[in-house]
């Protein structure tokens, strides 16, 4: 049996809680693949990673190209992309978005039923709330997910939240799970976390007791970078370590233009994205993690990035935006500040509360041990298991 993970023009190297997924098929017992881009050249394993890859062959349409020609070269690639799905004859496809839904379901459309492989709609956002569209793209976007989470045998969401969202647009009570973007269990190593952290010091020339806050993740908008520089400009009392790649070219011109604009050029530290199994050296060397998702884009009120939860599992207390389910789990566990979205001023008086209040970090510390322990892959995956028993 043949359980294909389909990401159509998504990079391998970002995809981790895709890769926990395929784990979680292949310790069930699927031959496990992944459709996807490979843009680093990133090494599997089979034997060791319990999946191979399928990288199709394509052009990526370049925003410097003129209009007619980079939708010629995205619909060249939509074919590419179903004769993919269809060629890798699976049994189970697991859809990566909307768009990968879209173009697994129709690259099978004229398949006789009993020949069909089942689909899994991996929904990983708020797909209706995800941008700004017009009425006609919001309208064509609704219908088609209307129709398609239908086809599916269940349908992977991230919060309940969104779970129960979706139901009342659609109105339709589709089969679900809810599956967070938890990371494995995290085995901190604190001699190897506090090398790290001296390295951060000794590479920003500064002593190695200095409080270092922590962005990790895409440096793309929305994500509350502008209001972490405007922060560092502020209060300048801490030191930020980027980890993380810059993949718009618009949003890096911008992102160089504040470094210098701010004058915090000097107090920044910058490594590129770090595969998972590297991550927690970064994430627990830092003293503060900070998830500033902007909540003018309504896809970020809901959500629960990878990075909230890697903050978790590194022992890292939270910054993060009031949004509707960071702000349940921050409350719940009392492990962090919450900040106004958008508020760059805001976000240095925490910055300097978490910093200054020893006793108040100290509780954040010894309470992310729980937190730890029940927000994690190990617990996380068991749902898999029973969507697959029950559905599949």
């Amino acid at each position: 049996m043949k359980y294909l993970k389909f990401m159509p023009g998504n990079d391998i190297k970002s995809a981790s809680r895709n890769k926990r997924e395929l784990a979680c098929a292949h310790e069930y017992g699927y031959e496990c693949y992944c459709y996807c881009e490979n843009r680093s050249d990133v090494k599997f394993d089979e034997s060791e990673d319990g999946f191979s890859l399928i990288v199709p062959k394509i052009r990526r349409p370049e925003i410097t190209m003129p209009k007619i020609k980079r939708l010629l070269i995205i619909f060249k690639n939509v074919f590419i992309y179903m004769a993919g799905a269809k060629k890798a004859k699976a049994d189970v496809i697991s859809c990566h978005n909307i768009f990968g839904l879209s173009v697994a379901y129709f690259a099978h459309f004229f398949v006789p039923k009993s020949k069909k492989p089942k689909f899994i709609y991996d929904s990983h956002e708020f797909e209706l709330n995800k941008r700004k569209r017009n009425a006609i793209t919001t309208f064509f976007i609704k219908t088609l997910e209307g129709f398609l989470i239908k086809k599916c045998a269940f349908t992977i969401m991230i919060n309940e939240s969104i779970a129960d969202s979706v139901a009342k647009i659609h109105k339709y009570d589709y089969k679900r799970i809810i599956i967070r973007s938890t990371p494995d269990y995290w085995n901190i190593d604190e001699e190897v976390s506090r090398k790290m952290h001296d390295e951060y010091c000794d590479k920003l020339q500064i002593p190695r007791d200095s409080f270092i806050v922590l962005y990790h993740g895409m440096l793309v908008r929305y994500r509350g970078i502008e209001e972490l520089l405007r922060a560092m400009s502020i209060n300048d009392k801490f030191y930020t370590v980027m980890v993380g790649d810059l993949p718009s070219a618009i949003f890096n011109k911008k992102y160089f233009s504040l470094l210098k604009e701010y004058g915090v050029e000097d107090r920044i530290l910058q490594y590129p994205l770090q595969p998972q199994e590297e991550l927690w050296k970064y994430v627990s060397a830092a003293d503060c993690g900070v998830v500033m998702n902007n909540t003018d884009n309504p896809n970020y009120i809901y959500a629960l990035p990878n990075k909230f939860f890697e903050n978790i599992q590194a022992m890292t207390p939270i910054i993060c935006t009031n949004s509707l389910e960071m702000a349940r789990i921050i409350n719940e566990y009392d492990i962090g500040i919450l900040s106004p979205s958008g508020d760059g001023e805001k976000l240095a008086q925490n910055i300097e509360r978490m910093r200054t209040d020893k006793e108040l970090y100290a509780k954040f510390k010894k309470n992310l041990v729980k937190a730890k322990s029940n927000l994690c892959w190990e617990k996380e995956k068991k749902k898999f298991f029973d969507a697959f028993d029950k559905y599949l």
